[in-house]
């Protein structure tokens, strides 16, 4: 089945196991059988308004069971990075499920009209005013490090659509002029932290949006499924240029074969992203366009690794050698060559292009990140040199000058003055 080529599946909530307060109808089932059959999912959302044991037991209201250690919301996510850094203190504009998440994680909140704080952290809000939004731009201005939970400019409701975090975040960034941090969807501190949730592993997510859940997992380079039980359709797909990895009419696709998944329309293996076949973004879903026979090796070979390292875990040094001696020998060599030449003859081929994708990748993540690459460098410092030159010359010339009159006044100067 789909989900076995997978080690971490990550699983978006409103629009793929639910709508509103009803599950979607194939999706309790699904989750059920897929647990059945080893597969431990991770919930992703970028609602920050409930704390995990609150979502985990909406999923089970429904028929779905799962754990809160399974539920990853931005909110523990923002709480997590933040931590990483050295927490702080926060001024929060949330809900329960950010405000729990920060002060689990050591960050302490601030109530009422601080003077100061070292985080402004935004999130859903349906109590905010515009004295606790006052507040948040003073504070930003006052050097406070502005970080949202998620950009969603829009939480939906039972009545229709309501202001969402990214709604409330305008309003200080519009007035302050100050770059929010984001870390829900489609930015990738969620993404990453779901997986490291999940175990590692090639991940794939699952989700109805095409322009949070599918573009921002592709922006790394993960596999997609797009379900049409939510909110984008096929024809968005073909409108947007943002195509999943497979399309899907429900979750109940990850039970089946993988060429056949995503039944009519799927395209599966042809690519993902935004504008696949011409990706603005280089990673390594690009390398995979052409040649979907690699895919397969390459997942072959990962499974045989894992597979591998779990079991040599459990046996004695001489049960390992041993093991490692049958791999030399006969069907067992021949299969491990067969790989390996296939695997270097591929990689050959696409050299070129492979090299130019993880420099392209390197400093892009280096920027991400503040560090300048070594070209960079190189020309900071060939323009250091080129200013210290410029001055050297400079103070030479005034020097000469400098010389040249004061020797045309003692050559004009009195006999008495030149004693």
């Amino acid at each position: 089945m789909l989900a076995e080529r997978y080690g971490c599946i990550l699983f978006d909530l409103d629009g793929v196991l639910y709508r509103g307060e009803d599950a979607v109808p194939q999706a309790p089932p699904t989750m059920a059988e897929l647990r059945r059959r080893g597969v431990r999912p991770v919930f992703l959302t970028n609602n920050s308004s409930r704390t995990p044991r609150q979502v985990a037991d909406k999923l089970r209201a429904i028929g779905i069971e799962a754990d809160p250690a399974e539920v990853v919301t931005s909110a523990l996510a923002t709480a997590e990075l933040l931590a990483e850094r050295g927490g702080g203190r926060a001024f929060v504009i949330g809900q329960d499920g950010v405000r729990e998440a920060l002060t689990d994680a050591g960050i302490r909140v601030l109530e009422g009209e601080p003077e100061e704080a070292d985080l402004v952290v935004v999130g859903f809000d349906g109590g905010a005013t515009y004295r606790s939004l006052k507040r948040a731009s003073l504070l930003v201005q006052r050097g406070a490090r502005l970080v949202a939970t998620n950009a969603d400019a829009s939480y939906p409701a039972a009545d229709g659509l309501w202001p969402g975090a990214g709604a409330l975040l305008s309003v200080i960034t519009t007035t302050t002029g100050a770059e929010p941090e984001i870390v829900g969807k489609p930015f990738h501190p969620l993404f990453e932290a779901g997986r490291r949730r999940g175990g590692g592993g090639r991940p794939l997510v699952v989700g109805d949006r095409l322009d949070t859940d599918i573009e921002g997992a592709a922006r790394l380079g993960w596999d997609t499924m797009l379900v049409l039980t939510g909110v984008s359709g096929r024809e968005d797909v073909e409108r947007t240029g943002i195509r999943p990895t497979v399309i899907a009419e429900d979750v109940s696709a990850l039970l089946e074969a993988p060429r056949e998944a995503g039944g009519r329309g799927a395209i599966l293996g042809r690519g993902a992203g935004r504008d696949a076949e011409r990706d603005r973004t280089p990673g390594i879903e690009n390398a995979r366009i052409e040649d979907e026979g690699v895919i397969e090796m390459a997942v072959g070979l990962e499974q045989v690794r894992e597979y591998m390292e779990a079991a040599i875990g459990k046996l004695s040094p001489a049960k390992a050698q041993e093991l490692a001696k049958s791999l030399t020998k006969g069907q067992g060599r021949d299969q491990v060559s067969k790989a390996a030449k296939d695997l270097l003859a591929w990689s050959n081929k696409n050299k070129e292009r492979l090299t130019s994708m993880v420099q392209t990748e390197v400093k892009s993540q280096l920027k991400t990140i503040g560090v300048a690459s070594r070209d960079e460098v190189d020309a900071l410092r060939k323009r250091v040199r080129e200013l210290e030159r410029e001055q050297g010359k400079k103070s030479t010339r005034k020097r000469s000058t400098a010389k040249r009159s004061t020797a045309k006044r003692a050559a004009s100067s009195p006999p008495s003055e030149q004693a």
